[in-house]
Protein backbone atom coordinates (compact mmCIF):
# COMPACT_ATOMS: atom_id res chain seq x y z
CA UNK A 1 0.00 0.00 0.00
CA UNK A 2 1.41 2.80 -1.38
CA UNK A 3 1.05 7.03 0.48
CA UNK A 4 0.04 9.71 -2.27
CA UNK A 5 2.59 12.90 -2.15
CA UNK A 6 0.28 15.58 -0.70
CA UNK A 7 -0.20 18.89 -2.52
CA UNK A 8 1.14 21.55 -0.30
CA UNK A 9 4.61 18.80 -0.18
CA UNK A 10 6.38 17.06 2.31
CA UNK A 11 8.73 18.41 5.01
CA UNK A 12 10.64 16.24 7.54
CA UNK A 13 12.47 16.75 10.83
CA UNK A 14 14.52 14.67 13.74
CA UNK A 15 13.14 14.68 17.08
CA UNK A 16 11.75 12.91 19.13
CA UNK A 17 7.80 11.19 19.24
CA UNK A 18 5.19 14.32 20.82
CA UNK A 19 7.96 16.88 18.87
CA UNK A 20 5.25 17.30 15.84
CA UNK A 21 2.97 19.65 16.50
CA UNK A 22 -0.99 18.42 15.90
CA UNK A 23 -1.92 20.87 13.43
CA UNK A 24 -0.78 22.15 10.09
CA UNK A 25 -1.01 23.72 6.77
CA UNK A 26 -4.18 21.76 5.25
CA UNK A 27 -2.76 19.22 2.31
CA UNK A 28 1.07 19.16 3.86
CA UNK A 29 2.71 15.76 5.74
CA UNK A 30 5.40 16.37 8.01
CA UNK A 31 7.86 12.87 8.60
CA UNK A 32 9.63 12.91 11.98
CA UNK A 33 12.86 10.74 12.09
CA UNK A 34 14.79 9.33 15.26
CA UNK A 35 18.09 10.81 15.58
CA UNK A 36 19.43 7.04 13.16
CA UNK A 37 17.35 8.33 10.63
CA UNK A 38 14.26 5.70 11.47
CA UNK A 39 11.15 6.91 10.89
CA UNK A 40 8.89 7.48 13.68
CA UNK A 41 5.98 9.32 13.46
CA UNK A 42 3.73 11.35 10.37
CA UNK A 43 1.15 14.00 10.57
Amino acid sequence: MGMCKPSGGISSQVGRIGDLKTTGAPNTRIDLYDKNGNLIQQR
